[in-house]
């Protein structure tokens, strides 16, 4: 069922005589990247080979030259050092990249991703996290992939939806899209995962939080796999395995099919929690990272869907093997906190607690004739 979510999400096509219908959603009724944002802020519109679907165009790539001049190749490094739009730098050489507007950051001592070691985590998170969905989910989203991510944005120019938001100490962070990376970004005592998402959320005056799940592989994805499930919602693909280089994107636009974006993160609200940054340039600090603890399975293929998808892209920022995520960078002394969420008290059986109250205040009743003999 992985294998439908991504692809259904991302083609405008109907299977004809389907009829799974999941739970986390009902049929009823500014572009915004935040940490994804490179200024690209468009999405590539072709045909997808495995489908009958509409032929689609490509959108021209733009934005200032400094948001341009960033690859995940990380072989390259500019022109004698100068990196550029036609001479791009990879991630180890994104602190080269002058900044036509605003501040790069890429080179700071507070930079995401990290690796994640449990055993140094240095105290609990001092504040309350909860969730909130509004009429069930989002109505109006749009679904694409562009040169270096696959994403659902809540915040696109023809729509907008804050029914998701998380509260963090009292303060409420709206979602505004959430999108993919392979492999992971975030590493678990240096362990790495097939892919991560991330779910970007902002306040009204612009504060960050991202909430990072890992993907782990698995030949049991289940029907809850985000992919597969969103990719329902749109139409649907071929199960047979994509070729290499197929494009396995359309941007679409939904509008009447109620996305619930929260019910595709894990049951059990445990995160890491720590002070980052964007993992794309320019590398904004100060961003609330909470990383969840407990991965959630994705299939081979769905792994694949995601790479193939930003691979096809013809101004692609993949690296040569199709990674579009940033290496760890050093943690320079931030604390890693954990997060747990509250356990919910468990109420007593019927006549059970009642019963064993008695036999305690038996065995109570007893005692002083055992004391009155042993005197």
């Amino acid at each position: 069922m992985f294998i439908s979510l991504l692809s259904w999400f991302l083609f405008p096509v109907v299977v004809h005589g389907c009829d799974r219908i999941h739970n986390f959603y009902s049929v009823d009724s500014d572009h915004n990247h935040s940490e994804t944002s490179n200024g690209h802020g468009n999405a590539v519109l072709l045909t997808n080979p495995l489908v009958k679907s509409a032929a689609c165009t490509e959108y021209t790539v733009s934005g200032t030259d400094d948001k341009l001049s960033w690859t995940y190749d990380d072989s390259k490094t500019g022109l004698s050092g100068v990196c550029s739009p036609t001479d791009k730098c990879g991630p180890s050489s994104w602190h080269k990249i002058s900044a036509a507007s605003g501040v790069n950051q890429c080179g700071g001592q507070s930079q995401t991703p990290i690796d994640i070691v449990p055993d140094s985590v240095t105290g609990q998170y001092p504040e309350d996290i909860t969730f909130s969905v509004t009429d069930g989910g989002c109505s109006t989203w749009t679904s694409f992939t562009d040169d270096h991510v696959v994403e659902v944005s809540f915040s696109e120019t023809n729509e907008v939806c804050s029914n998701h938001a998380i509260t963090v100490g009292g303060k409420t962070y709206t979602l505004k899209q959430f999108h993919f990376h392979t492999p992971s970004e975030h590493t678990i005592d240096g362990e790495d995962a097939a892919a991560e998402m991330h779910f970007v959320h902002k306040t009204a005056s612009g504060e960050a939080a991202v909430l990072g799940v890992l993907l782990q592989s698995s030949d049991k994805a289940k029907n809850a796999d985000v992919i597969s499930h969103i990719a329902e919602m749109v139409g649907a693909v071929s199960n047979s395995a994509p070729a290499e280089g197929s494009v396995l994107h359309c941007k679409n636009l939904e509008t009447g099919k109620v996305l619930n974006a929260y019910s595709f993160l894990p049951d059990v609200k445990d995160f890491y929690a720590y002070s980052g940054s964007l993992t794309t340039y320019p590398c904004t600090e100060g961003i609330s990272w909470f990383v969840y603890k407990k991965p959630m399975p994705i299939s081979a293929f769905d792994v694949s869907v995601i790479r193939e998808s930003v691979k096809a892209y013809s101004k692609s920022i993949a690296s040569p093997q199709g990674d579009d995520a940033r290496p760890v960078q050093p943690l320079n002394g931030r604390p890693i906190l954990e997060f747990k969420a509250p356990k919910q008290a468990k109420a007593p059986k019927t006549g059970k607690g009642s019963q064993e109250d008695g036999k305690s205040a038996k065995k109570t009743e007893k005692a002083p004739k055992k004391t009155e003999k042993a005197a």
